[in-house]
């Protein structure tokens, strides 16, 4: 039956498929009204088992056999499934049950990556306050040498202005000098005039 019908079945379809005449016509009302009660339990709210084809009939204490039969299990068999068959031998999940099993799944990975992702935002960070402490060291040493370039061109300029001084003092002391070597060789000829006129 569930090769035929492509998916795994459950103990709601087979009833259904038994219960019938050849025609397809259910046997009797009740059997009707539990037919009609199962298969609004499986469309309405979603607790149609899953499980694999190769799995045979699936079932669960309360799918929607159990709770539209409603009469519990007994030992050594489940009904709608056959003898042999023990109320912990063969179950199927329901839908919701299903889908909070993925939801959960999901919200694992999700930490996961979050957590993975965390590792590597913090692995940046700490990338990037060493790299930044390493350009600050940079900026230092670069700052430093600088400093020390200006103060040695000061020094530099300091001592061609105090050579240039000493210069200009000695040229103007020869300057001076040459002057009055000038003013009394003009002073020693002009006494030297007078004294021939007097003669």
């Amino acid at each position: 039956m569930a090769k035929a019908k492509g998916a795994a079945v459950e103990r709601a379809d087979v009833y259904q498929r038994v219960y019938r005449t050849k025609d397809g016509v259910p046997v009797s009302a009740r059997v009707q009204d539990n037919m009609d009660r199962m298969t609004a339990l499986l469309n309405d709210q979603g607790i149609r088992l899953e499980g694999e084809i190769d799995n045979g009939i699936l079932w669960s204490k309360d799918d929607a056999y159990a709770q539209v039969i409603g009469r519990p299990e007994r030992p050594g068999r489940v009904r709608g499934v056959g003898f042999g068959i023990t109320p912990s031998g063969r179950s199927g999940t329901n839908y919701s049950q299903s889908t909070s099993t993925m939801s959960s799944t999901r919200a694992h990975q999700r930490m996961s990556e979050l957590e993975t992702s965390h590792e590597e935002l913090k692995e940046q960070l700490a990338q990037s306050r060493e790299e930044l402490a390493k350009h600050r060291e940079e900026v230092a040493h670069s700052e430093a040498r600088h400093r020390e370039e200006l103060a040695q061109s000061e020094a530099r300029h300091q001592a061609e202005l105090a050579e240039l001084k000493t210069s200009m003092k000695s040229y103007f002391v020869e300057l001076s000098q040459e002057f009055r070597n000038i003013y009394s060789s003009q002073d020693r000829n002009a006494n030297s005039t007078e004294r021939n006129c007097e003669s």
